[in-house]
């Protein structure tokens, strides 16, 4: 299992479009992803669910973290991270 705190950064938030990106790298990945708002682990979502994702209400600047265990999680978790990294 790997995990990273990462800021926001995408112009908007965590809005539709990159929430979409995201869904698509989780489902085709083989890992299981998850998201939380950092500090609050409690509510973590499936990342491969769009609306899972989109019910975080994340905006910019905000730190998330993502937690990717299974086949490809590295991977998986980079290329997330450079989603939401992406400004």
């Amino acid at each position: 299992m790997v995990e990273r705190n990462v800021i926001v950064r995408t112009e908007g938030g965590l809005h539709a479009i990159v929430a979409t990106r995201i869904a698509a790298i989780a489902e085709d990945c083989g890992a299981k992803v998850l998201l939380a708002l950092t500090g609050d682990p409690l509510y973590q979502v499936d990342a491969s669910k769009l609306m899972a994702v989109l019910s975080l209400g994340v905006a910019a600047g905000e730190s998330l973290t993502v937690t990717c265990d299974g086949a490809g999680a590295d991977r998986t978790l980079n290329a997330i991270v450079a989603v939401l990294s992406d400004d």
